[in-house]
């Protein structure tokens, strides 16, 4: 899409107090957009001046693209939207919005595909690059002595929703393995919702599952300090942790479905097959969005308690060697092409 008058970049990129991995992606991108020429002006959402951006900060709004980098409505008066979507259709709200905007960026083939049901206005890719600390050299995070013994540690790194299902997930551990067993399952979670201790203590009690909420300054410490990530998601519009993780020399176990089979194969991780179902009566925080009836990709059962016996008991170091070639992929150079291509610069 050619622009006249530049973009008002608006997202959420931080309050300078706990920065997110959203919020870092968002300031690569900017950074990339303002590196290649683009004239852009940026709107934090979060509140407050970053630094870095602080000229861009100060310029002049008027008659700019107003390009929304969140959930569509959030803001439903933009001109278009930096979006994706984790299912094969997407949420009640968001179709009028993807219907009526000019300009859709997404960050998968899969989302676009998705998206495109619904306009005819163009729809780019743009891909935030993988930062140098993802690579498998590096600090490793430590952790306390109960957890540091265990020879295996399971990761998984998510938002406590309904998407991530992350019920399924504990039951598979805690169904596949015996406390006895040298493993265990290190969650990095949160939720502005559930309970987690209520859930953890209702389905681990007396097992080897643990939630780390302990701050972590760069998340690719964990990665490396772990052996396997294992994740039971519903849907993906990309999965910025499992190329994250992989980027690190980290085995994956990931369902084969979504934006996740555009990276993840059976040469570089542990995939798992799946089924759609209807949500049904899942915990579910998006039930004014989404009815009993709406499809969801869900792994499945017995493939994913296999894949984690397999990653405990297997040498799987050859899926551990291809994964780290994913860093050859999401680089600053391809993202900045993207960018060109994506605004015809």
């Amino acid at each position: 899409m050619k622009l006249e008058n530049g973009i008002n970049y608006m997202s959420r990129l931080g309050d300078g107090k706990r920065i997110k991995g959203y919020n870092i992606n968002g300031q690569l991108i900017i950074k990339l957009m303002d590196e290649v020429g683009l004239d852009v002006r940026v709107l934090n959402m979060d509140g407050g001046i970053i630094p870095e951006f602080e000229d861009l900060q100060k310029k002049d709004g008027k008659d700019r693209f107003n390009l929304l980098h969140e959930i569509p409505t959030v803001d439903p008066f933009a001109d278009g939207y930096y979006t994706v979507t984790e299912f094969d259709q997407p949420t009640w709200g968001t179709i009028p919005l993807i219907m009526k905007s000019k300009f859709t960026i997404t960050e998968s083939e899969f989302c676009k595909k998705v998206f495109s049901e619904f306009t005819k206005n163009e729809i780019a890719i743009i891909q935030p690059p993988l930062t140098d600390n993802f690579k498998p050299s590096g600090k490793k995070a430590r952790f306390n002595n109960n957890i540091e013994d265990f020879g295996f540690k399971f990761l998984a790194v998510f938002e406590w929703v309904m998407r991530k299902d992350p019920y399924t997930l504990i039951k598979a551990f805690c169904d596949e393995f015996k406390p006895d067993e040298d493993v265990c399952l290190l969650l990095r979670t949160y939720s502005p919702q559930q309970n987690i201790r209520y859930w953890l203590g209702t389905l681990a009690q007396h097992h080897n599952v643990f939630w780390l909420n302990d701050k972590i300054d760069d998340i690719s410490t964990l990665y490396r300090a772990c052996d396997c990530q294992v994740s039971a998601t519903l849907g993906e519009g990309f999965g910025r942790t499992h190329v994250e993780s992989m980027a690190c020399g980290m085995l994956n176990i990931v369902p084969k479905h979504t934006a996740i089979k555009e990276y993840a194969n059976m040469s570089n991780a542990l995939m798992v097959g799946c089924k759609e179902e209807p949500v049904g009566n899942r915990p579910n925080e998006l039930r004014h969005l989404i009815g009993s009836w709406f499809k969801v990709q869900v792994p499945d059962y017995d493939q994913l308690r296999a894949a984690m016996r397999v990653a405990f008991e297997e040498d799987c170091s050859v899926f551990k060697k291809n994964a780290v070639k994913i860093n050859q992929r999401f680089t600053n150079d391809n993202t900045k092409e993207q960018i060109r291509e994506a605004f015809e610069l």
